[in-house]
């Protein structure tokens, strides 16, 4: 069962930076291993999401990583925004190796939805929604 948590701005950057802790990496062979990991996730994000909506139209996950255990994504579709779409990114993290040190950023570039959030030990964080709009369409089954 996911959670949800609404926060303002400087509280939902500053939990969002406590789940994206640096990573150490060391050397070529760290790097390789380290960068494979990244692009598992980033493979079963996608995996899951194109059964459903199409990729650029309806959304796009980020294919650059940093050291932190991180996946970013964006919607650009209002009808990808919803349960859905929430419920199969939490089954493609829980199938990971480390489901619990993910976090799985989205930003919401929609004609009706303009925002950000991201899922991290089944909670989902979003940012200042004041009228509720986005927490209503992404608690919905």
């Amino acid at each position: 069962m996911l959670n949800f948590r609404v926060l303002n701005e400087s509280d939902f950057m500053r939990e969002y930076r406590f789940a994206c802790a640096p990573v150490k990496v060391e050397g070529e062979e760290d790097e390789l291993k380290f960068a494979r990991l990244v692009w598992n996730a980033q493979g079963a994000i996608a995996d899951k999401l194109k059964k459903n909506w199409q990729e650029v139209d309806d959304y796009e996950i980020g294919s650059d990583y940093t050291h932190h255990y991180h996946v970013c994504g964006g919607i650009y579709s209002d009808r990808i925004v919803c349960g859905d779409y929430i419920r199969l990114v939490a089954e493609a993290l829980a199938a990971l190796d480390t489901p619990d040190l993910w976090v799985f950023h989205t930003s919401c570039e929609t004609p009706s939805f303009d925002g950000q959030f991201f899922i991290w030990k089944s909670t989902v964080y979003i940012e200042d929604d004041s009228k509720g709009k986005l927490l209503a369409r992404l608690s919905t089954a």
